[in-house]
């Protein structure tokens, strides 16, 4: 009996371990399916995200990668030119070996299409390229057309010279190769920004690379851009004031600040120095639904907003007291007395830091003017007297003279540090409505 009882034992021992075994089995088998599915399901999700759709049509560059790879690719284009016309580091060689090796580089970056479609031939490139003087590029505006998600169609519009040109640039990022239409196919078949993207017939084969049509995507950093935007300014300002004036300057700002060219130019001619000598020392970046907008300060605390259309195609503003921003209105609105007094008091050296002497003369009170600034240029004198040409400020003593009128005492430094004085100004000033203020100092 009792050895019954223990085989019996045994027999459930062991069946209870059999179905331990048995489960453990079958949870491994679950496991090891549901990692199979997740697994497969995660690589077709990273399939669907990594599929891009190219953008058909026909817009303005807003990718700051390609165009500076468009730029490098003008450039190398013109490099060949001028190699083509004997033309090595701004000396010019009576050399064939030099001009037929620019043939040869030129020839390799040109489209077999282009070349096949309109029969061009090696020999025939040196006297289908005119030649120019200086061959200054100043690229006025690139577009872009994605035939596919690695085949791209650039529209650039540049002059070399100043005489305008223009180009078709095709590239394959699958290879980094890029190939040129010139400027005799695009008038041929009528290719145009506004053109049917249904007319656009250059093929999406690949592109062979050869050791001369390679290109790279380098890059471009938020700062990188601010320097740009200041060098193209400070080219503008010294070679085509008017441009700048009609083109380059937001329309609002430009009525109010300047009202007419010679005003703008006056401004330009009498702070040319300052004004070639700019560069970027702090910036912000706001980004808006249709553009962005870079908010930069110089070495001398002036101001500077380029509004980004596309890469490179800008306007500007040198200041932020001309146009009330709503930020500032905002601020300005929630203060009290104090805060509304500093932010008209830095407005006003941002002024004369601009040396601006016309708005801020206009902040001064007509008494003060009557006793002792009867013109602008009186007034000017003052503030190179008794301010630095570049003023660094801090607050010192504030009090409330009666209702409405206030005094500051600031401190001024040399934001140079050319000048190790230390001045202070005592500054009068009412508030008025519609964020409004008049001013003097005392004398």
């Amino acid at each position: 009996m009792i050895k019954l009882n223990k085989l019996k034992l045994a027999i459930i021992i062991l069946m209870i371990m059999i179905i331990i075994i048995i489960s453990i089995m079958i949870n491994y088998l679950k496991n090891n399916n549901n990692k199979d599915i997740e697994s497969d399901f995660a690589e077709t999700e990273f399939e669907k995200k990594d599929i891009y759709e190219p953008n058909r049509e026909i817009i303005q560059v807003t990718n700051k990668n390609k165009y500076f790879a468009v730029e490098e690719i003008l450039n190398k284009y013109i490099y060949f030119i001028k190699e083509m016309k004997g033309i090595i580091n701004f000396q010019k060689y009576d050399d064939i070996e030099i001009r037929n090796e620019g043939v040869s580089k030129l020839y390799n970056i040109l489209d077999s299409q282009y070349l096949s479609e309109l029969d061009i031939k090696k020999e025939s490139l040196q006297n289908k390229i005119k030649e120019y003087t200086d061959y200054n590029l100043k690229i006025d505006k690139v577009y872009i057309f994605e035939e596919t998600s690695t085949i791209n169609i650039f529209f650039v519009y540049f002059a070399i010279d100043e005489e305008p040109c223009s180009v078709l640039i095709k590239t394959d990022s699958s290879n980094m190769a890029f190939s040129i239409y010139l400027d005799d196919y695009i008038k041929k078949y009528s290719y145009n920004i506004d053109m049917d993207i249904n007319d656009i017939n250059i093929n999406n084969q690949e592109i062979s690379q050869n050791e001369d049509n390679q290109y790279k995507y380098i890059n471009i950093t938020d700062e990188y851009m601010v320097v740009q935007y200041f060098n193209s300014l400070k080219n503008s300002f010294k070679n085509n004031i008017q441009y700048t004036y009609n083109n380059l300057m937001e329309e609002e700002y430009r009525d109010k600040r300047f009202g007419n060219i010679d005003n703008f130019s006056k401004y330009i001619n009498d702070n040319i120095e300052m004004l070639e000598d700019i560069k970027p020392d702090k910036y912000t970046i706001n980004n808006y639904e249709n553009y962005k907008e870079y908010v930069c300060i110089d070495q001398y605390g002036n101001y500077y907003i380029f509004k980004e259309n596309a890469i490179m195609d800008y306007t500007f503003m040198l200041d932020l007291y001309t146009i009330t921003t709503e930020k500032f209105k905002n601020t300005y609105a929630e203060a009290n007395e104090e805060k509304r007094v500093q932010m008209n008091i830095d407005r006003f050296i941002q002024m004369i830091n601009r040396h601006d002497y016309k708005t801020s003369y206009n902040y001064i009170s007509q008494g003060f003017k009557d006793n002792y600034f009867r013109t602008q240029e009186e007034f000017e004198k003052y503030i190179k007297n008794n301010f630095f040409e570049y003023n660094k400020f801090e607050f010192l003593d504030f009090e409330k003279k009666r209702d409405n009128v206030y005094t500051y005492t600031i401190q001024l430094k040399d934001l140079t540090e050319e000048s190790t004085e230390v001045k202070k100004v005592d500054i009068i000033m009412q508030l008025n409505d519609n964020m409004e203020f008049e001013m003097s100092f005392q004398i």
